[in-house]
């Protein structure tokens, strides 16, 4: 049975792959993985090993991502967990530190999750993924731990900072792992567990968050999640092996496939490119017949990559050519502006429930209530609707498809996106004052909570409204990073996903001086103008593409 263009179409658009027609990085165009009667190539190909990640069975490959998921959703809520109970360190360190000190301790964790993502990803690829993961999680647990017990702001803030660097396995490690143990057909499914588990599980922990702190201390926050980070070492180091492999270029319908450092997977034209590979992917030649013991794999480190030296650089350097298209410095443009508001809102918010609305510190968690509904609408929308959409955009164009096509979803969320930093900003600079909206959101909450008050929901709603954009912004750009750049997409989709904690540290850090000089009103509007400045942006590389994309279907 011929299979549809419907699905060459979605599995042509199958995270991390590209096809190349020669050095013109415009030139790519959609990789078929179907053959002639509709079967779904398994690409990358498998080796014959049984060590091969690919031909592990299913229960270990589930296992592996099960820790991925414990380890990114424990460490992200350390990092950004300390928003609902904000309120309470500043009172603590009142005597000698500022204000903007002390919310440092929430910001600083953010930029160097960053710096963490560009040291990790290289030195797995040289090492090996299970001895830097493995340094990850004892970094993580160590540093919590440190945290719980701090006697000066100077301590406390020294480990926040390192929780922060491991935490950046989450952005770059993590995602590379699952990569590797996981066909292109299936990966979309997974990365939507792994990235939307985070959202949802992060809202959770943050309601109750400020209930534990409430009824303990804000030590407490920490001694919990020491315990799970401690749980998640015993998991990484049983249940997560090595899944680095070098396998062979095989030839499929006529072409070469193989898969880079990055876990980005090349269909390459054999005729073109004859035998020539990168030399950054040197293979081990042989391959083991017999399966590795469970003491084998259990292993913390299993050498080091051929050219580990080469491997290492080469990484900073494919990186840097990835910041030369303009659509990869726009997706971190837009990605940092949208993280850096949620950043500065959730610094915010605890301060003006408990000093203007009067709430008590136990109840702040439950701002985040509305962020679980937001991620459930954001995963729908901007994941399962922005792939319907792709499609359709492509059938209108005669079946080619281009990234900059996934731009055109963010239109939606840019609309909430400023709706709710409107109805946050222009509710925290007069509480005094209501409107319809807080009076309906008020009532019905009311009879939810049996105790609130009419214009906390308009709080609430802004926030709400906020974090669908946040998260659509998130997942659209993403996905486009692995598009964008066809010559060099793991290195752009590193980028992109990485760099946004550095740039949006900025706008985060820079809120507390803002709030005093203009109010919460100006200064949320003036972060507003930003983000839509940057995302208008997006018109531009959506059109120059486009010109481009028309130019190949021509000539092809």
């Amino acid at each position: 049975m011929k299979p549809s263009a419907e699905n060459k179409l979605q599995l042509a658009r199958a995270l991390n792959v590209k096809e190349e027609f020669g050095h013109d990085e415009y030139a790519s165009g959609p990789v078929i993985l179907t053959a002639t009667n509709g079967e779904v190539q398994r690409i990358p190909h498998p080796s014959d090993s049984p060590n091969d990640p690919l031909n592990w069975p299913v229960w270990r490959k589930r296992g592996l991502i099960f820790v991925c998921c414990w380890f990114s959703l424990f460490s992200l809520v350390l990092v950004g967990g300390t928003g609902p109970f904000l309120e309470t360190l500043i009172v603590q360190y009142a005597a000698t530190k500022s204000v903007a000190e002390v919310v440092g301790l929430s910001t600083y964790p953010s930029l160097v999750m960053a710096l963490g993502n560009l040291l990790i990803l290289p030195a797995a690829l040289a090492l090996g993924r299970r001895p830097v993961f493995l340094f990850c999680t004892v970094l993580l647990l160590g540093s919590t731990i440190g945290a719980a017990v701090s006697s000066t702001f100077e301590a406390h803030l020294a480990c926040r900072i390192l929780e922060g660097i491991a935490t950046g396995a989450t952005e770059s490690l993590l995602p590379l792992m699952i990569t590797e143990i996981t066909f292109l057909h299936e990966r979309e499914f997974w990365f939507g567990i792994y990235w939307g588990s985070q959202s949802t599980f992060n809202a959770v922990f943050l309601i109750s968050n400020s209930y534990l702190v409430a009824a303990t201390s804000w030590r407490w926050f920490y001694g919990l999640f020491g315990i799970m980070a401690g749980i998640g070492l015993i998991f990484a180091f049983f249940a997560a092996p090595e899944t680095r492999f070098h396998r062979g270029i095989v030839t499929v319908g006529g072409r070469r496939v193989y898969t880079d450092h990055f876990g980005v997977t090349h269909v390459v034209e054999a005729t073109e490119h004859g035998d020539e590979v990168p030399d950054v992917l040197a293979e081990e030649r042989g391959v083991q017949d017999q399966p590795d013991s469970y003491a084998q794999r259990l292993k913390p480190w299993h050498g080091l990559t051929p050219d580990a030296g080469k491997v290492f650089l080469d990484t900073y350097v494919q990186i840097a050519k990835a910041l030369l298209s303009p659509g990869v410095v726009f997706a971190i443009l837009l990605s940092s502006i949208v993280l850096g508001i949620g950043i500065a809102l959730s610094l915010t918010y605890s301060t003006v429930l408990i000093q203007e609305f009067h709430w008590s510190p136990g109840s702040i968690g439950l701002m985040n209530i509305g962020v679980i509904p937001a991620a459930i609408a954001a995963i729908l929308y901007a994941g399962w609707g922005g792939e319907k959409f792709a499609i359709w955009m492509a059938k209108r164009k005669d079946g080619v498809h281009f990234a900059e096509q996934q731009l055109v979803p963010l239109i939606v969320p840019t609309i909430v996106g400023v709706a709710g930093l409107i109805l946050y900003g222009f509710t925290a600079e007069s509480p005094q004052s209501s409107s319809s909206w807080g009076i309906i959101m008020g009532m019905a909450a009311e009879i939810i909570f049996l105790d609130t008050t009419y214009i906390d929901l308009e709080l609430f709603l802004g926030w709400t409204l906020y974090n669908f954009a946040f998260i659509s912004t998130i997942i659209v750009t993403t996905s486009y990073a692995s598009e964008v750049m066809p010559s060099n997409p793991g290195a752009a989709l590193i980028l992109v996903v990485g760099a946004k904690n550095v740039v949006s540290f900025g706008a985060a850090y820079g809120l507390t001086p803002m709030v005093t000089r203009f109010g919460y009103r100006d200064a949320y509007l003036i972060l507003m103008g930003i983000y839509l400045a940057i995302a208008v942006l997006g018109v531009p590389v959506y059109l120059w593409k486009a010109r481009k994309s028309a130019q190949w279907s021509r000539s092809n």
